[in-house]
């Protein structure tokens, strides 16, 4: 569903809020009535949003896609993306906020990029991992020959002569 807010980009109250956002949000009808835009963002985005409103007092152009936090009335963050429109409600200058919840697709593409990264760092340090043992062994007999080195070791013992390996 879309969560539809609008509000009064002077006072920064809130104007009118639909049933999704009652329901999403957790606050009553008669709270959102006595609310402003703070209330429900995190106090570190204050000053932004104060910034936004005074933007979109003085320009026409509409935001779209701008990610903002929001808190329910429980306090749990909820990451919406949001389309935000000037226009003249009852009478007054205000915003008309479309929003959709992406914290889920949000929390997901972090994941997959954290796991992407762990992924890359396995894989960056793996060929350390598995040469490691080997770096300091001594090549068997055949894998010697075949590098034109020479080995003291009898190959008649270690290849018997059906094996594919042995020499005549």
């Amino acid at each position: 569903p879309g969560f539809i807010i609008i509000w009064d980009l002077e006072t920064l109250g809130i104007l009118e809020v639909n049933k999704a956002v009652v329901e999403k949000y957790g606050y009553t009808e008669e709270e959102w009535k006595n609310m402003s835009v703070l209330q429900y963002r995190p106090k570190e985005d204050y000053e932004r949003i104060k910034e936004f409103a005074q933007k979109m007092l003085n320009g026409k152009v509409p935001v779209f896609g701008k990610i903002w936090t929001h808190l329910n009335k429980n306090g749990t963050e909820m990451l919406m993306e949001i389309a935000s429109h000037k226009i003249i409600y009852n009478g007054r200058k205000a915003i008309l906020s479309l929003a959709n919840d992406v914290t889920e697709k949000i929390n997901a593409e972090n994941a997959f990029k954290k796991s992407e990264e762990k992924f890359h760092s396995l894989v960056d340090h793996a060929a350390d991992a598995i040469s490691t043992p080997f770096s300091t062994a001594r090549p068997t007999a055949p894998a010697d020959q075949l590098r034109g080195g020479h080995n003291d070791a009898n190959t008649e013992d270690e290849f018997p002569d059906n094996h594919p390996h042995s020499q005549s």
